[in-house]
């Protein structure tokens, strides 16, 4: 696992007041158009937090930046200056770092495939992967819907973005 330097949220936010480094935190960015913020309000659940698409200042930026994975992941490293990265780079064990980032990944893997597998036993009532259990595998779209979920799909009426194309067979 390869080490990661990221600036503080703080240092981050004053970047991007200043120089624009993540160009892609807001869609006016990414069409080079700044704004103070959103177009429209904030829902009134909502109204007590800063706006997300405020490029203007820091502390709004600030924010919202701190929820960027990097800062949600263990054994990130982050500076304030660009003195204290160069102490950073030349005091961190970095070998320690990647251990330690290696064996979180394998833990967070193990634990991911666990989630994961206790959804599909939810999702298949415990019936085990068709690998383990050979059954018979309805290879027609239409009639695997219409065996397991007991609809039809009309193929004339099925045009576009429209959601309400499925009937009772």
């Amino acid at each position: 696992a390869l080490s990661i330097f990221v600036p503080t949220p703080r240092l981050l936010a004053k970047w991007q007041v200043q120089y624009k480094v993540i160009s892609e935190r807001s869609w006016n960015l990414v069409r080079n158009k700044p704004h103070r913020g959103s177009p429209l309000p904030p829902a009134p659940k909502y109204a007590h937090l800063p706006d997300p698409n405020d490029e203007i200042h820091a502390d709004k930026i600030e924010f919202w930046i701190k929820y960027a994975d990097f800062y949600q992941w263990p054994h990130i490293i982050t500076f304030d200056s660009f003195e204290q990265l160069c102490t950073l780079l030349k005091t961190t064990d970095l070998h320690q770092i990647s251990d330690k980032m290696k064996l979180y990944n394998q833990q967070m893997k193990a634990d991911l495939q666990q989630q994961w597998q206790s959804i599909f036993r939810r999702i298949f009532h415990h019936l085990p992967p068709a690998s383990i259990q050979l059954r018979k595998q309805i290879l027609n779209y239409d009639q695997a819907m219409a065996q397991r979920f007991h609809v039809r799909v009309p193929r004339d009426k099925c045009v576009g973005d429209q959601h309400n194309f499925l009937s009772s067979s």
